[in-house]
């Protein structure tokens, strides 16, 4: 997995991710999230484009939710969005959402960069 992230001048930050990604890859995303977020507020959008592989089921997605909860939960509150343009990652991105739901940090998936932003509220 490669990714490029970048700080906006409105505190958003936009990750824009290629090629396969395995579920540990969303580890490492969140990972790096709590390590390099330190802001009081999160508000992150995390894009993987149509031809961006996401090589994850809904059973190996199972024996990470715990420990992406606890990542979660150690993040400041705020939003987290993911672009999933493809069907699939659209679908896997909906599985591990619904597996994260959090008071503290919303997660939602969307189609295009466009409807993410508007979520965020990041013109």
């Amino acid at each position: 997995m490669a990714y490029i992230r970048s700080l906006e001048e409105n505190g958003l930050f936009v990750s824009r991710h290629s090629g396969e990604v395995f579920i540990y890859d969303f580890m490492l995303i969140l990972l790096d999230l709590n390590d390099k977020f330190k802001s009081e507020y999160l508000k992150e959008i995390i894009i993987f484009p149509n031809g961006c592989d996401l090589d994850i089921s809904f059973l190996n997605a199972r024996a990470f939710v715990f420990e992406m909860e606890r990542l979660l939960y150690s993040l400041p509150p705020g939003y987290l969005a993911f672009v999933a343009q493809s069907d699939i990652a659209f679908g896997t991105c909906r599985q591990l959402q619904i597996q994260l739901e959090s008071e503290i940090v919303r997660l939602r998936v969307f189609r295009t960069e466009f409807e993410a932003r508007k979520w965020i509220h990041a013109p």
